[in-house]
């Protein structure tokens, strides 16, 4: 199975598949795969996260693999199928369980241009105010501050980092600029 575009990555959520991990010691050999139905793709690392289910049918485990451990992913849409099995075959329910009880965020509130532009001003000017440096990026639609990336409509929510102790302080800086 190959995943080489972002649409690919985002047509494979909720499909069933099969991961065959790489050897952690590059002189032995691996027979070590991980199956289940996708639940998110990273499509900077490639790494991702595959729903588990129990002999009921129902989800059980959640299991991250790094993009750097994936071998190779084979596709199970044809099966076979069996509840002695951790996955299920892709249907409009295991679609709609991935949308939504695993998090694909929806925005609540729609700002207008005018809106967007002023919260990134206020964003902006806290940052000149705080003498920190930060680079305005993707046509001006994402400011990245250290580690840390924004991007519009620029609200806590919309704050991206790996280092999750700066990610917290960021957002409460912005917090305190009434975003």
């Amino acid at each position: 199975m190959s995943f080489e575009t972002s649409v690919d990555k985002l047509k494979a959520i909720g499909k069933p598949v099969e991961i065959d991990i790489k050897p952690i010691n590059s002189r032995k050999s691996s027979d070590t795969s991980v199956s289940g139905n996708i639940v998110a793709f990273d499509p900077e690392t490639d790494s991702v996260g595959l729903v588990q289910f129990d002999t009921s049918g129902k989800p059980a485990h959640l299991v991250y693999i790094p993009g750097t451990s994936i071998q190779e992913i084979h596709d199970l849409s044809d099966g076979p199928f069996d509840p002695k099995f951790n996955y299920v075959a892709y249907s409009d329910e295991i679609k709609t369980l991935c949308d939504t009880v695993f998090g694909v965020k929806t925005a609540t509130t729609n700002f207008t241009p005018e809106e967007v532009a002023v919260r990134k001003e206020k964003l902006l000017t806290l940052f000149n105010n705080s003498n920190l440096e930060y680079t305005v990026t993707d046509g001006g639609q994402t400011i990245t501050v250290g580690g840390v990336r924004i991007k519009a409509p620029y609200g806590p929510d919309d704050f991206y980092s790996e280092n999750t102790t700066i990610l917290g302080r960021m957002k409460q800086l912005a917090l305190t600029a009434g975003l």
